[in-house]
C-alpha cells in the first residue's frame, strides 16, 4: 500500500471499471506516445474516470459538485518499471514487459503493470471537492507564445504596416518562481542577434509535463480542463503540443485556478521583478518594450502596479525578460533608425521677398504640420498581417503608392523638412510626432532630437495613439509625457483621419481621460472634430475650461463661431482654404496638384475669403494659419512648401492689415507665452 492509504498501481488495475477505461484509451494512443510519457498515459486514464464520475455527480445536483466516496489516490510510479520503450512484442498495451510484475486476476495476459519505487508520487484530489488542492502557481507553464503585430499608425496620416515581434527559442522552458529568480537579467549577451521578425510557433507554448503534474494535484483544474478540452484531447498533449486555441483554454483554466486557490503572495503576483521597476526598464530598453507592449500591451505594465498579473501575462512578461538577445538586437536597431531620420543635408536658404503688394509678407507660423512615424517593421521587409480599422478615407489612403508614403528616415528626413520650412518663410511649426506604446522611447527621442537640432523651429506635440483608436488611455499618455518631462508643448493631433468616422466622441471616456492628463500637465490639445460631434466638443470645452483646444476640420467649421461664442478656450486652424483641391493635395500627383492650384488660384482665394471673412472678423484673435501637410511624401518638398506659403500669404492679405499678423503668427505666438518655445 502507498503511504497515507493510497493505492498502488497494480491495485488500481484490479478495479474492473477503471482498468477497462484505461485499457480502451490506451489502445487508441499507445503506438504514438513518447516513452518518457508512459506514467502519464496511465495517470490520464485514472484521471479521466475520476473526472467523469465527478461530472456525473455534479449533474445530479443541478450543477453543484457532489461529494464522491473515492479516497485520494497516491500513485507511486517508477518510470523504469513502467517501461522506457514503445509498446511492442512481448509487452502489453502500456509498453511494459509482462514478466516484470505479478498478474491481477481479471487482466489480459501481457497487460500487467507494477509500481513499487516511490520515485514519483502524484496526488489525485477528491473529484467534486471545493477544497483547494496544493499546487504550484500557473507560472509553471512556459515556453514560446504566439506574437502579435505592433500597433498601426492610426493616429498618423499614413498608417504603416507593422512588424511581428520575435521571441527567442533558446529561452528556458519554465518560468522561474519569484523566489528563485534574481533581478531582471541584466547580463548582456556576448553577441546580439538581428531581429528576425519570425513568429515562434505557438505549439511550444505549454510545458505539458508540468501541466499534467499540476492537474493531478488539483481536482478543480482537472475538471476545468476536461470541460473545456475533453480528456482525449488532454491525453494527446503527451505526444503533441497544444494548438493556439487549446493553449488559450488551458491558460484560462490556470488563471481561474490561480485566482481561486492560491493565497495572496508576498512576491509580485508571480513575477520575479517589481512591476514598477519593469515599467522603468521597458522605457529604458526599446527592445523590451517592443516585446511587452506588442504582446500584452503597455497598459498591462501600468495596471500590474496595482494588481497581480494573470498567468498568461506572467508567462509573456517572463518570456520577454528572458529573451535578452532579441531585446539587445532591437536596442541596437532603434538608434540606427533614429540616425537615419537625421541624415545630414545641405540646405541653402533663399526666402522669397518679392511678394505682390496684396500679399502679407511677414513671418508665418504653421500651426498644423505632421511629421511621419519611424519605421517599426522588422528587418527584412514590411509585414502586412495587421489589418487597421477602416475609416471613411481608408480607401483613399490605399491609393498612395508605397514609395510615396511618408516614413521617417526612409522617404522623409527631418533636415529636409526643416530646410523646406526655412525657405518658405515659416519661423515655427506646431509639429505632431507620432508615438505608439511599442516604440515609445524611440519615437520620443526623434521628437527631442528634432527640437534639439532646430530649437526655434519645431514646437512638439505628442501624437500618441494605439491600435484601433486615434488616441490612447490617459494613464499611458501620462507615462509617455513622463519620458521627457516638460518637453512636449501639446497633445495631438487626435481624432484625425483616416478613422475619424469611427473615432470616439470628444467627450467620450477615453478622450476625457486624456484631457485630464493634458490639464494636469498644462498643455493644449489639438483635436480633429468628426462629423456631427460639435455638441460633444462643446461638452468637452465646458468640462475642461483650463485646457486650450485647437481644432480644425470641415465638419466643425460651420459650428466653430458658435463654439467660440460660448467657450473662450477654443482656437481654429484654417488649412482648408483651397477646399476644392484638398483631395489632390493629400492623395494625388504633385504636378497635377500644383498645376491645378496655379490655374484656379484667384477663384479658390475668392471662395475661401467669402467663407472665412465673417468668421474670422468675429473672432480675429482665435484663428491661425496652417498647412496640414504630411499625407504624402511630396508634401514636404521645397517647391510645394513655397506654393502653400504663398497661397497662405495671398489669403491673409485679403483681410484688414490690423489683423493680418494675428492670423499669420501672433495668435499662435500668444499660445506659446510662458513655455520654453515662446522665442
Amino acid at each position: 500500500m502507498a503511504a497515507g492509504g493510497g493505492l498502488e498501481v497494480n491495485q488500481v488495475l484490479k478495479q474492473p471499471g477503471l482498468f477497462a477505461l484505461a485499457y480502451t484509451l490506451e489502445l487508441n494512443f499507445a503506438e504514438s506516445y513518447p516513452p518518457n510519457m508512459n506514467k502519464y498515459r496511465l495517470l490520464l486514464c485514472v484521471s479521466a474516470l475520476l473526472t467523469l464520475l465527478a461530472l456525473a455527480c455534479e449533474g445530479n445536483r443541478g450543477g453543484e459538485p457532489a461529494p464522491v466516496s473515492i479516497e485520494p489516490v497516491s500513485l507511486q510510479v517508477s518510470p523504469v518499471e513502467l517501461g522506457t520503450g514503445p509498446a511492442g512484442a512481448g509487452s502489453g498495451p502500456f509498453g511494459v514487459e509482462s514478466s516484470s510484475v505479478s498478474t491481477a486476476p481479471d487482466m489480459p495476459t501481457g497487460s500487467v503493470l507494477s509500481a513499487s519505487a516511490p520515485e514519483a508520487a502524484i496526488a489525485v484530489g477528491k473529484p467534486g471537492s471545493r477544497e483547494p488542492a496544493s499546487q504550484p502557481p500557473p507560472a509553471a507553464i512556459a515556453s514560446n507564445m504566439p506574437e502579435t503585430g505592433s500597433t498601426s499608425n492610426v493616429g498618423s496620416k499614413a498608417p504603416e504596416a507593422t512588424p511581428v515581434h520575435t521571441v527567442a527559442t533558446e529561452s528556458p522552458a519554465v518560468i522561474p518562481s519569484a523566489a528563485a529568480s534574481q533581478g531582471l537579467g541584466d547580463e548582456t549577451p556576448s553577441t546580439a542577434t538581428k531581429p528576425t521578425g519570425e513568429v515562434s510557433s505557438p505549439a511550444s507554448a505549454i510545458d505539458t509535463e508540468r501541466l499534467f503534474a499540476q492537474m493531478f494535484s488539483s481536482p478543480s483544474l482537472q475538471m476545468c480542463l476536461s470541460r473545456k478540452l475533453g480528456m482525449p484531447t488532454l491525453m494527446q498533449f503527451s505526444r503533441r503540443q497544444p494548438t493556439l486555441g487549446e493553449s488559450t483554454l488551458v491558460l484560462a483554466c490556470l488563471d481561474t485556478e490561480y485566482m481561486t486557490t492560491t493565497p495572496a503572495q508576498t512576491s509580485y503576483g508571480g513575477l520575479s521583478v517589481d512591476p514598477k521597476t519593469l515599467l522603468t526598464r521597458a522605457l529604458e530598453s526599446p527592445g523590451l518594450m517592443w516585446c511587452i507592449a506588442g504582446n500584452v500591451g503597455m497598459e498591462t505594465l501600468v495596471q500590474i502596479t496595482d494588481r497581480s498579473p494573470t498567468a498568461q501575462e506572467t508567462l509573456i512578461l517572463h518570456r520577454c525578460l528572458d529573451d535578452r538577445q532579441e531585446s539587445a538586437a532591437w536596442d541596437a536597431e532603434w538608434p540606427k533608425r533614429i540616425d537615419a531620420a537625421f541624415t545630414p543635408r545641405d540646405c541653402v536658404v533663399n526666402v522669397r521677398t518679392d511678394y505682390p503688394a496684396s500679399y502679407y509678407n511677414g513671418p508665418l507660423i504653421d500651426t498644423h504640420l505632421h511629421l511621419p512615424q519611424l519605421p517599426d517593421d522588422s528587418l527584412g521587409g514590411l509585414d502586412d498581417s495587421y489589418q487597421a480599422p477602416r475609416g471613411s478615407e481608408s480607401d483613399l489612403y490605399d491609393t498612395i503608392a508605397e514609395a510615396d508614403r511618408p516614413l521617417m528616415g526612409r522617404t522623409v528626413n527631418v533636415n529636409g523638412v526643416a530646410c523646406t520650412l526655412k525657405n518658405e518663410g515659416t519661423i515655427k511649426a506646431f509639429t505632431f510626432f507620432p508615438t505608439f506604446p511599442e516604440i515609445t522611447t524611440p519615437a520620443i527621442d526623434v521628437a527631442y532630437r528634432t527640437v534639439e537640432e532646430n530649437p526655434s523651429l519645431f514646437v512638439p506635440f505628442i501624437q500618441a495613439s494605439a491600435s484601433g483608436v486615434a488616441t490612447l488611455e490617459g494613464d499611458l499618455l501620462d507615462v509617455m509625457l513622463g519620458v521627457r518631462p516638460d518637453f512636449f508643448f501639446g497633445f495631438g493631433e487626435v481624432g484625425d483621419s483616416p478613422t475619424e468616422s469611427i473615432n470616439p466622441k470628444p467627450d467620450s471616456e477615453i478622450y476625457t481621460g486624456d484631457f485630464e492628463v493634458a490639464r494636469d500637465h498644462g498643455i493644449p490639445v489639438y483635436f480633429h472634430v468628426g462629423e456631427g460631434d460639435q455638441e460633444n466638443m462643446a461638452r468637452a470645452l465646458q468640462r475642461f475650461p483650463e485646457v486650450t483646444f485647437i481644432v480644425h476640420g470641415d465638419f466643425v467649421r460651420p459650428h466653430i463661431n458658435d463654439l467660440m461664442n460660448r467657450y473662450p478656450n477654443i482656437y481654429f486652424t484654417f488649412n482648408d482654404i483651397f477646399d476644392e483641391h484638398i483631395p489632390l493635395f493629400r492623395f494625388g500627383d504633385k504636378e497635377v496638384f500644383m498645376s491645378a492650384m496655379e490655374r484656379d488660384w484667384d477663384r479658390l482665394l475668392d471662395n475661401a475669403v467669402e467663407m472665412y471673412k465673417p468668421m474670422i472678423e468675429a473672432h480675429p484673435d482665435r484663428y491661425m494659419w496652417g498647412t496640414d501637410r504630411g499625407d504624402i511624401v511630396w508634401n514636404y518638398d521645397e517647391d510645394l512648401g513655397r506654393l502653400l506659403a504663398d497661397y497662405g500669404r495671398a489669403f491673409i492679405g485679403r483681410f484688414d492689415p490690423a489683423i493680418q499678423e494675428k492670423l499669420a503668427y501672433k495668435n499662435a505666438e500668444r499660445l506659446l507665452e510662458g513655455s520654453r518655445y515662446q522665442n
